[in-house]
């Protein structure tokens, strides 16, 4: 049997973040409504200090969703595991 910590946080502290003086982490979605406190809980960086820089991506004209309309009914059962089995 394996078995790994639920809260990594006091860990990555410790052995990870404790050890370096600065740390670039870059991802469209470290922040969640513009700010990184779930972030920070969960990863144990409360003493680095974050910043949100702005994006050149013009979303509204650069990004397009592809939505299937062949999926079937997410009501029915056995489309669900359909569907999920392709995820």
């Amino acid at each position: 049997m394996s078995m790994a910590p639920l809260d990594v946080s006091g860990i990555l502290k410790e052995r990870l973040w404790g050890k370096l003086d600065s740390v670039v982490l870059t991802s469209a979605t470290l922040a969640i409504g513009g700010h990184f406190d779930f972030l920070k809980r969960t990863l144990g960086l409360q003493d680095f200090s974050f910043h949100i820089l702005a994006s050149d991506f013009d979303y509204h004209n650069q990004a397009t969703v592809f939505l299937p309309d062949d999926l079937g009914d997410l009501k029915n059962e056995f489309d669900r595991r359909r569907i999920n089995a392709f995820v």
